[in-house]
């Protein structure tokens, strides 16, 4: 089997994006990586001019892989074939985040968690529910979505949120569920549920951290009842809205 050389960015500067992924993959740009996954272009523009379009459009690449299904059909020149391929890599980047979530040995990572939140839930058009177990010592057991509901409502039963924490050495609970397409302002019953299963909780001596309801306009807190700063929160530290869990 032939190898494929390396080469300096110097010589690959005039190759085709092809090309370049198999002799210097660091080498190509953001808009030369997505024609690669588009594959052509249309009749009116080449995949070149339309991966860049798309860039400009949503914000850079970064942006890309949390579009929700109709944020993608929305954008310019794409068919089924093209959106399925964009899904396909942002379905991967999502399970490989998640995947180093599990692994990485970090307390309380509830940057992580929101990241990992807004990415999941981006795409979907019905709600769903996540769940969050944490050791005493802030070490995250594990983060799942354990229920989807309908456009507008998710059913959980707290015997079970119950049942799932309790079959880890659980010391701290974090419990989460979007609003697609709607403001993350908490209803009456998202509040009521905090309450209800942080009493129930503290007498398993579990503390139920907050609700957490992401919105098209932010991430709404019911422990605080108003919206995060999450765009102040690092990898590397406990938000300030939880500072009391630095504590521990």
């Amino acid at each position: 089997m032939s190898q494929i050389p390396f080469m300096d960015l110097d010589l690959v500067s005039g190759l085709d994006p092809r090309s370049k992924v198999l002799c210097n993959p660091e080498s190509l740009e953001d808009w030369e990586l997505l024609s690669l996954i588009l594959g052509s272009g249309t009749r009116a523009r080449s995949v070149y001019d339309l991966s860049k379009d798309i860039l400009q459009k949503v914000g850079g690449i970064s942006n890309l892989a949390s579009l929700s299904a109709l944020e993608i059909r929305s954008l310019p020149g794409l068919g089924k074939s093209r959106i399925g391929s964009l899904l396909a890599i942002s379905q991967i980047a999502l399970r490989i985040q998640k995947q180093k979530l599990k692994n990485q040995i970090q307390y309380f990572p509830l940057y992580d968690l929101y990241q990992n939140l807004w990415m999941d839930s981006r795409p979907q058009i019905r709600e769903s529910f996540y769940l969050a177990s944490f050791g005493v010592d802030g070490r995250l057991f594990f983060w799942e979505r354990i229920a989807r509901g309908s456009l507008t409502e998710v059913g959980v039963y707290k015997r079970d949120i119950v049942q799932m924490l309790l079959q880890y050495p659980t010391k701290y609970s974090l419990i989460a569920h979007n609003h697609p397409g709607q403001s993350c302002q908490a209803s009456l019953q998202d509040e009521s549920l905090f309450q209800e299963l942080s009493g129930i909780l503290l007498e398993l001596e579990i503390i139920c951290i907050d609700h957490w309801v992401l919105g098209e306009d932010g991430l709404y807190s019911c422990r605080l009842s108003g919206c995060l700063e999450t765009d102040s929160w690092t990898v590397e530290n406990i938000p300030q809205e939880y500072k009391f869990l630095a504590d521990i």
